[in-house]
Protein backbone atom coordinates (compact mmCIF):
# COMPACT_ATOMS: atom_id res chain seq x y z
CA UNK A 1 0.00 0.00 0.00
CA UNK A 2 1.71 3.38 -0.92
CA UNK A 3 1.24 6.10 1.75
CA UNK A 4 -1.22 8.19 -0.41
CA UNK A 5 -3.01 5.07 -0.42
CA UNK A 6 -2.74 4.25 3.66
CA UNK A 7 -3.22 7.43 4.79
CA UNK A 8 -6.65 7.61 3.21
CA UNK A 9 -7.40 3.92 4.30
CA UNK A 10 -6.63 5.39 8.07
CA UNK A 11 -8.97 8.41 7.55
CA UNK A 12 -11.80 6.09 6.64
CA UNK A 13 -11.04 3.53 9.17
CA UNK A 14 -11.13 6.34 11.74
CA UNK A 15 -14.37 7.87 10.32
CA UNK A 16 -16.14 4.71 11.07
CA UNK A 17 -14.55 3.58 14.03
CA UNK A 18 -17.42 5.18 16.09
CA UNK A 19 -19.76 3.06 14.24
CA UNK A 20 -18.33 -0.03 15.08
CA UNK A 21 -18.47 0.94 18.50
CA UNK A 22 -21.72 1.28 18.38
CA UNK A 23 -22.45 -1.66 16.34
CA UNK A 24 -20.34 -4.15 18.63
CA UNK A 25 -22.79 -4.49 21.49
CA UNK A 26 -25.34 -5.72 19.29
CA UNK A 27 -23.19 -8.02 17.15
CA UNK A 28 -22.39 -9.99 20.73
CA UNK A 29 -26.05 -10.40 21.53
CA UNK A 30 -26.89 -11.47 18.10
CA UNK A 31 -24.07 -14.20 18.86
CA UNK A 32 -24.53 -15.16 22.01
CA UNK A 33 -28.17 -15.55 20.75
CA UNK A 34 -26.96 -17.90 17.60
CA UNK A 35 -24.84 -19.72 19.67
CA UNK A 36 -28.12 -20.71 22.23
CA UNK A 37 -30.50 -21.21 19.61
CA UNK A 38 -27.98 -23.78 18.12
CA UNK A 39 -26.53 -22.27 15.56
CA UNK A 40 -23.03 -23.78 14.32
CA UNK A 41 -20.01 -20.98 13.96
CA UNK A 42 -20.42 -21.16 10.44
CA UNK A 43 -23.67 -20.77 10.17
CA UNK A 44 -23.61 -17.60 12.63
CA UNK A 45 -21.04 -15.96 10.59
CA UNK A 46 -23.03 -16.72 6.76
CA UNK A 47 -26.11 -15.27 8.82
CA UNK A 48 -24.37 -12.31 9.64
CA UNK A 49 -22.55 -11.75 5.77
CA UNK A 50 -26.05 -12.26 4.44
CA UNK A 51 -28.71 -10.42 6.57
CA UNK A 52 -27.74 -6.88 6.91
CA UNK A 53 -30.02 -5.70 9.65
CA UNK A 54 -29.01 -6.61 13.10
CA UNK A 55 -32.77 -6.60 14.18
CA UNK A 56 -33.61 -8.88 11.21
CA UNK A 57 -30.52 -11.06 12.64
CA UNK A 58 -31.86 -11.27 16.21
CA UNK A 59 -35.39 -12.21 15.19
CA UNK A 60 -34.48 -14.92 12.76
CA UNK A 61 -32.15 -16.71 15.74
CA UNK A 62 -35.81 -16.27 17.71
CA UNK A 63 -37.58 -17.37 15.22
CA UNK A 64 -35.12 -20.50 14.47
CA UNK A 65 -35.20 -21.17 18.06
CA UNK A 66 -38.28 -21.85 18.52
CA UNK A 67 -39.08 -23.66 15.27
CA UNK A 68 -40.73 -21.23 13.79
CA UNK A 69 -42.47 -22.51 10.12
CA UNK A 70 -40.41 -21.50 6.87
CA UNK A 71 -43.13 -18.97 5.42
CA UNK A 72 -43.32 -17.23 9.39
CA UNK A 73 -39.84 -16.83 8.69
CA UNK A 74 -39.99 -15.68 4.92
CA UNK A 75 -42.77 -13.35 5.68
CA UNK A 76 -40.95 -11.64 8.91
CA UNK A 77 -37.76 -11.18 6.84
CA UNK A 78 -39.90 -9.58 4.28
CA UNK A 79 -41.35 -7.30 6.03
CA UNK A 80 -37.98 -6.10 8.22
CA UNK A 81 -36.16 -5.60 4.96
CA UNK A 82 -38.90 -3.36 3.02
CA UNK A 83 -36.63 -0.41 3.80
CA UNK A 84 -34.34 -1.08 1.53
CA UNK A 85 -36.48 -1.23 -0.79
CA UNK A 86 -37.39 1.87 0.07
CA UNK A 87 -33.68 3.10 0.24
CA UNK A 88 -33.23 1.93 -3.14
CA UNK A 89 -36.89 3.69 -4.71
CA UNK A 90 -35.42 6.90 -3.21
CA UNK A 91 -31.38 6.64 -4.29
CA UNK A 92 -32.97 5.33 -8.15
CA UNK A 93 -33.89 8.83 -8.71
CA UNK A 94 -30.11 10.28 -8.06
CA UNK A 95 -27.74 7.35 -8.79
CA UNK A 96 -28.27 5.46 -12.38
CA UNK A 97 -26.84 2.18 -12.78
CA UNK A 98 -26.14 0.24 -15.96
CA UNK A 99 -28.26 -2.53 -16.69
CA UNK A 100 -25.53 -5.25 -15.42
CA UNK A 101 -25.38 -3.52 -12.04
CA UNK A 102 -29.39 -3.18 -11.95
CA UNK A 103 -29.49 -7.25 -12.47
CA UNK A 104 -26.04 -8.75 -10.09
CA UNK A 105 -25.98 -5.72 -7.54
CA UNK A 106 -28.94 -5.49 -5.35
CA UNK A 107 -28.20 -7.73 -2.94
CA UNK A 108 -24.95 -5.39 -1.85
Amino acid sequence: MNPINRSTFLRGFRAVLPLWLAAAPFALVYVIAAQRAGLSPSEIQIMSLTVYSAAAQIALVQLLAIDASFFIILVTMLIMHLHFLMYGLSLSKHIVFSRFERIFLPFF
